[in-house]
């Protein structure tokens, strides 16, 4: 006898296979338990008699049923960037375990692309959206339509929607604080071309103050989202034409790559002759010749936060607090400690700020 098909097989096969009433099988594959409550072993029957009929329940019938599709969406800026890819990474498993799928779509900074991927994600009923913003638009709409949103690594001003990330004004304090001590005077700084992110003007505000009287921001460079050999030679020829430059400092991982590779064609040695740290720490970071000194986002940390925000935001339970988690200091050889030595050893140290609500 042929065995069904996972098309043809329903609830009732399963039930039927584990010794139990339909109703048992739908609220233990959904997790919707409610006020029931199972044997670990009715639980474990269930599921096994659910996967030796590859049985796979209908996204449609429940959808009708439960009126969500158990489908949340995630707009990025650029999900070939390291952070956006380590954070949908950590998203999706965190989406995963409540048996939610993931749509993932990037925006490229573009406002009308976020939009259209709004629309296409609300169109296909997604129960929520995690979105990092290139700006307001279209969000209010997606709100206005029943689809809650949870902003991540990118705050909003003068809106109600719940941000989770680090303080980027404070991290980059914290590393302006980290060039002064180290007598670091005159700083060039490279930054994405964006109009509408408000974590830029922060983090260079934030890095200026920590900079204090001492030191001062003599040029600022704007590269592109996705930086390539153009940009680099830019750079490059900038370098070369700043001879008292004493730091470069990326304020994305992205730009802090670009900056180590225009210094390598400029022929100036990290950190013999000049200084390079970043905002944003990625896998290579250490690997590289110098391993590079940055502020480390906590990805994993702020992905689960997203999550959970989302989860209450989708059973009627939204946060309306924005959550600030800690960011970390990673002292590495790209900067000279203040008697001139570099041959010193890698450390970490936490820049100080808890995770916080406000």
């Amino acid at each position: 006898m042929c065995m069904k098909s996972a098309q043809s097989v329903t609830a009732s096969d399963v039930a039927r296979l584990a010794g139990v009433d339909r109703s048992t099988v739908s609220r233990i594959l959904n997790r919707s338990f409610d006020q029931h409550h199972y044997a670990p072993e009715t639980i474990d029957a269930v599921q096994k008699a659910a996967k030796s009929l590859n049985y796979r329940p209908s996204s449609t019938a429940r959808a009708l049923r439960t009126g969500r599709t158990m489908l949340a969406g995630l707009i990025v800026a650029d999900i070939s960037n390291s952070f956006f890819g380590q954070l949908a990474a950590a998203i999706e498993v965190g989406l995963r375990s409540h048996n939610y799928r993931l749509m993932i779509a990037s925006t490229s900074e573009d406002l009308a692309t976020q939009c259209r991927h709004l629309d296409d994600m609300i169109h296909q009923g997604v129960d929520g959206i995690i979105i990092s913003p290139a700006g307001n638009k279209g969000i209010a709409h997606a709100v206005s339509s029943g689809t809650p949103v949870v902003l991540v690594d990118r705050p909003l001003s003068g809106v109600s929607w719940p941000y989770v990330g680090i303080d980027n004004h404070n991290a980059a304090r914290q590393l302006g604080e980290y060039l002064r001590e180290l007598g670091y005077q005159t700083i060039g700084v490279v930054l994405p071309q964006s109009k509408d992110d408000p974590t830029l003007k922060w983090r260079l505000r934030g890095l200026e103050i920590g900079l204090g009287k001492r030191g001062r921001v003599v040029w600022k460079h704007a590269v592109s989202l996705r930086t390539g050999e153009a940009d680099r030679r830019a750079l490059s020829q900038r370098l070369s034409q700043s001879p008292n430059l004493d730091v470069v400092v990326g304020l994305t991982n992205d730009c802090t790559v670009t900056a180590m590779e225009a210094l390598r064609d400029a022929g100036r040695r990290v950190p013999d002759e000049i200084g390079l740290a970043g905002v944003d720490d990625f896998r290579a970071a250490q690997l590289l010749d110098p391993p590079l000194t940055v502020v480390s986002q906590p990805i994993e940390s702020i992905a689960a936060k997203a999550v959970s925000y989302l989860l209450d935001a989708m059973s009627g339970h939204p946060r309306t607090e924005d959550c600030l988690l800690p960011s970390q200091l990673i002292v590495r050889r790209s900067l000279r400690l203040p008697n001139g030595n570099t041959d010193h050893l890698d450390n970490f140290g936490s820049i100080g700020n808890k995770e916080t609500s406000r």
